[in-house]
């Protein structure tokens, strides 16, 4: 008789977009393969799905989907919520006590990371995560405070704490990664490729690609936000914490509090200029260098291993029969599942026309600008009486060879004097 097969555990991660090359969708996926070095099977269903994110997935063996009638029959041990997006075949397996459900909230003011279901997120999760303690505390404002809420972190995945790297010993390959880079982040940049320094940009407006340990132990210090100062930290490189929302500059044991506890987003610290933020990276390096160690050992906590083991513990320990969800709850899900589809559908639709149209802009000023090298030519005017003769020879039949010739001769008459007029001085 043989022995039956166990099955694999089975999780589903859910999220509203999966398309860009971003924090949350980049978070997505390693959430997924942390999951799969810990045994299960992993499917990952978003709203929309697109390269770059989905050719990366691919790379990583990781199942990314945009058809919820696939999910049907799946199995259901764990369900990571992002978003608060609960397809309909998920809806009916939340209320079994076998199911652990995770809640994720990556942000506390983008709209679509609120929970707007926030009394059926309490009573159906078993968990709830936020990337900050600044969110965390947004949850609690709507109400889920009958529920464990984990302060996730957004940790770095344990292949950069493993990195091995030496210490830079001076500032001259910058490593700036950013999607949204400001106005006066960009000029600094070129003013420090004006002064000699190496600058490599990964995101929007540069290389588009995930980060790895390898590209971040290349360089000798990192300009970024969000989860990738957690990356370079993992490395031990100096990080200046700036982007869209300004920042602290130098990452420093005085500002690593509060910057950790707004998600490393910048926002708590003010706007710099393009002078002082060339100033301050130029002039501050040798001190950021030397403050890695106690910044790396500050955060050290923050594994994803680490922090993904306390959720499930937690999760295991708070896990308990949820009930089935009435029908009055379904239809709200199903509402706001609904129109949040319908609304990231529309975005990238609207996103991919603008893509479209700006090509064809870019396509059109350059063969405008190419016509105009043309005309301006001097083999452009030297052929003129070509093309004339040329237009002579087709409308040959059209009844206007006189007047065309009319052309031609006036055309040549300037030069046909000057030549006879020449010739006649050289006589006498």
């Amino acid at each position: 008789m043989e022995t039956p097969v166990a099955r694999r555990l089975q999780a589903l991660i859910t999220q509203n977009h999966m398309v860009d090359m971003a924090g949350s969708e980049i978070l997505t996926l390693e959430l997924a393969e942390a999951l799969q070095h810990r045994g299960y099977e992993v499917n990952v269903f978003s709203h929309v799905v697109g390269d770059p994110i989905a050719r990366l997935a691919r790379e990583r063996g990781i199942a990314l989907t945009d058809d919820q009638a696939s999910l049907d029959e799946l199995p259901m041990d764990l369900a990571w919520i992002h978003h608060q997006v609960v397809p309909d075949s998920l809806a009916s397996k939340l209320g079994g006590a076998h199911t652990i459900v995770v809640f994720g909230h990556m942000s506390p003011f983008e709209p679509l990371e609120l929970p707007f279901l926030a009394d059926i997120e309490s009573r159906l999760a078993d968990v709830v995560v936020a990337n900050s303690d600044e969110t965390a505390s947004v949850l609690g404002a709507f109400g889920i405070d009958e529920v464990p809420v984990i302060v996730l972190g957004n940790p770095a995945p344990d292949s950069f704490w493993q990195m091995p790297a030496s210490r830079p010993t001076a500032l001259r390959r910058l490593l700036v990664v950013t999607n949204h880079a400001p106005d006066e982040l960009r000029e600094a940049i070129g003013r420090l490729t004006a002064e000699g320094l190496e600058v490599a940009h990964i995101g929007a407006h540069g290389r588009i690609a995930a980060v790895t340990p390898e590209e971040i132990a290349a360089a000798d210090a990192v300009v970024t936000i969000g989860k990738t100062v957690q990356y370079a930290l993992a490395v031990g490189r100096a990080v200046f914490c700036y982007d869209v929302h300004g920042g602290p500059g130098w990452l420093s044991m005085e500002h690593l509090p509060l910057a950790r506890e707004h998600n490393f987003s910048g926002r708590p610290f003010g706007r710099m200029s393009a002078e002082e933020i060339v100033a301050s990276i130029l002039d501050g390096y040798e001190r950021a260098n030397s403050d890695v160690d106690f910044l790396r050992n500050a955060v050290s906590g923050l594994t994803l291993s680490r922090r993904l083991q306390l959720v499930l513990e937690t999760a295991a320990d708070s896990k308990r029969l949820k009930g089935q969800l009435s029908q009055a709850d379904k239809r709200r899900i199903g509402a706001y599942f609904a129109l949040a589809g319908r609304s990231i559908r529309e975005h990238y639709a609207l996103a991919s026309s603008d893509a479209h149209l700006i090509r064809a802009q870019v396509e059109l000023a350059a063969n405008a600008a190419q016509l105009a090298d043309i005309y301006s030519s001097t083999s452009w005017r030297l052929s003129s009486p070509v093309r004339l003769a040329g237009r002579l020879s087709r409308r040959a039949q059209s009844g206007r060879v006189r007047r065309e010739a009319g052309k031609l001769a006036r055309l040549l008459a300037p030069s046909l004097v000057q030549r006879h007029g020449r010739r006649n001085a050289h006589k006498a």
